[in-house]
């Protein structure tokens, strides 16, 4: 588990260097029409990229189209032992603010998209 100026440290200089060698590997347009203004980036204690959209259609044609790329990625700009999580970010308060989706975990290594509520 990282301690919270780890994650402050990765947050403010490993997401950068992450997003950018994303749009590299993907293109432009490709990296901002699916990873946009409606996707937020965090990182996690747990050593996770957590990737926050807004629906369930977003997040299952990411996984499809580029679960490869964001596991390559991350390892590359994160190392070994990290991964990704995409969660669904609901927009009404009245909900949960986020439910899990799909978790990935880097070294090829994955687990089947697990729907949480």
């Amino acid at each position: 588990m990282l301690e919270a100026h780890d994650v402050a440290e990765a947050q403010s200089r490993t997401l950068p260097q992450f997003i950018a060698a994303l749009r590299q590997r993907l293109g432009k347009e490709r990296m901002d029409l699916w990873f946009g203004s409606q996707v937020r980036w965090q990182i996690a204690s747990d050593r996770k990229l957590q990737i926050l959209v807004s629906s369930d259609f977003i997040s299952d044609c990411i996984l499809r189209m580029f679960r490869q790329d964001l596991r390559s990625v991350v390892s590359e700009v994160f190392g070994d032992g990290w991964g990704f999580e995409l969660q669904i970010s609901s927009p009404s308060p009245l909900e949960s603010p986020l439910k899990a989706k799909s978790q990935e975990i880097s070294g090829g290594k994955s687990s089947e998209d697990a729907r949480q509520s």
